[in-house]
């Protein structure tokens, strides 16, 4: 009996490895001749009463045929015990990967415990998985991380060699070296971005020392959490997968608030702050995500109230986070066009002009759409003069969200026929000569009544009479 059950301590100890594996087939093999052998005579004698007349015969092939399958259905359980674990597509999966020897193997896996708590507590609206990769899988290397994580359909891995050391203050178990590996969507990432991430591993403890090792698994296991959740962050905003972006940001923020105080000084600060703006950018942009989504199916105007009234609620608060990003003012003046108020339009649209980098058109364009909502041709010139003139006037997407965005207001607004013209001009600045022409053409034929409105009217005669226009 105490060998059994030193062979089954064995097997749990060593199960991942090759020699767990022949451990394996030979207790199968040992456990498969002592259930033939207690069964098989009752199976020959329940042959032959039955009258069949090769019992014997049968049971000798099958007996012996059992020693051939036995080692292979062990090979498979074994495979299968070893092998990738995965994640569904609707976790975040995280895997925590520590080279720790058998000397610090305990340790890990109670600070794995510690860790998968402090991160499923702030599971709030999106689902973790955090996993503790299999033995014979392990980690030394940033390639090694991603091909591991792409397998696996996982997103973050926590990985790094672990060591006992000596010091002064006694004897501490932790990482000497962690390492945080993502994978993202292929894209270029600013090296900006790399500094940024860094800043979280600023003042963090990955030591647990033996005479607090208590108190210290939580420190440590919160420190790794909020590189994790930072690291998780970052890799949806990047996936652009804002909404859930916002939502673990959002709590991290939170976090970083209760526990470091305003004037937290160094890197420390720098990366709160970085969480800050990371956050406010993915609640603008996971609101902007769901406003295209109205936009591109023509139903700009038949956004409920109550919802644009909710989207500039999360863009203010985007805006109290980050109040130098002039993206969050011009989704502002958006939701307040919608919702009928345009002097507030215009004054969150000069806000994001003033923000704005020198060579980014979108606010000017903007400015230029409202001038013209309300018949102020001047200004409205000038304005898409402006945003014409800048570099990112030529990002395509931005214009043709534009233009979708002018023509769904001249199906709700049929009064304001000089919205014809702006329609016309950013078909021009596009190469689409034939719509332009058709903008154009529109206003002149069916121009509006108001004599302060002419001047739409004659300048969008005059594009029709440049060299481009002409038949």
């Amino acid at each position: 009996m105490d060998k059994l059950v030193e062979i089954v301590a064995f097997l749990w100890k060593r199960i991942y490895f090759p020699d767990g594996l022949i451990v394996l087939i030979i207790f199968a093999e040992i456990l498969y001749y002592g259930a033939a052998k207690a069964v098989g005579r009752h199976v020959v004698l329940s042959l032959n009463s039955l009258g069949c007349t090769s019992a014997l015969e049968i049971c000798r092939v099958i007996y012996l045929s059992g020693f051939i399958f036995i080692p292979l259905f062990a090979w498979l359980i074994w495979t299968w015990i070893r092998g990738m674990p995965r994640c569904n597509k609707k976790e975040l999966g995280i895997f925590f990967a520590p080279n720790a020897n058998a000397d610090t193997q305990e340790e890990m896996n109670r600070l794995f415990i510690h860790l998968k708590q402090e991160i499923k507590l702030r599971e709030l609206g999106v689902n973790f998985n955090i996993k503790r990769l299999k033995p014979n899988l392990t980690i030394d290397s940033p390639e090694e991380a991603t091909s591991i994580l792409r397998r696996a359909n996982a997103v973050v891995a926590v990985w790094g060699a672990v060591e006992h050391q000596t010091t002064e203050q006694g004897k501490t178990t932790g990482f000497s070296s962690l390492s945080v590996t993502f994978v993202h969507r292929s894209t270029t990432i600013d090296p900006r971005r790399h500094v940024a991430m860094a800043l979280a591993f600023a003042g963090r403890q990955f030591q647990v020392r033996e005479r607090t090792q208590i108190a210290d698994q939580h420190i440590v296991a919160k420190d790794i959490s909020i590189i994790v959740r930072n690291t998780l962050g970052v890799a949806l905003l990047i996936d652009n997968r804002f909404s859930e972006a916002s939502k673990v940001l959002g709590s991290l923020y939170v976090d970083l608030k209760s526990l470091f105080p305003s004037k937290t000084p160094g890197a420390v600060k720098r990366f709160c702050l970085q969480v800050q703006y990371d956050f406010a950018f993915a609640l603008s942009a996971a609101i902007s995500e769901e406003y295209n989504g109205w936009l591109l199916k023509s139903n700009l105007y038949q956004i409920p109230e109550s919802t644009l009234k909710q989207w500039l609620e999360r863009v203010n608060q985007a805006i109290s986070l980050d109040p130098q990003n002039s993206a969050h003012n011009i989704s502002k003046a958006i939701y307040y066009f919608l919702l009928g108020n345009i002097p507030a339009a215009i004054q969150a649209e000069k806000k994001a002009d003033k923000l704005a980098p020198s060579a980014v058109a979108i606010a000017n364009l903007g400015l230029a759409f409202l001038y013209n909502f309300n018949g102020n041709y001047q200004l409205s010139r000038r304005q898409y003069r402006l945003g014409l003139a800048k570099k990112t006037s030529n990002d395509e997407l931005a214009i043709s969200q534009c233009i979708t965005f002018i023509a769904q207001t001249i199906k709700q607004f049929p009064e304001k026929k000089q919205l014809y013209l702006a329609l016309g001009v950013l078909e021009h600045h596009r190469g689409s000569i034939a719509k332009a022409r058709k903008a154009f053409q529109s206003l002149i034929d069916d121009p509006p009544e108001d004599p302060k409105l002419q001047p739409f009217v004659e300048e969008a005669r005059s594009y029709l009479g440049k060299k481009e226009f002409q038949v």
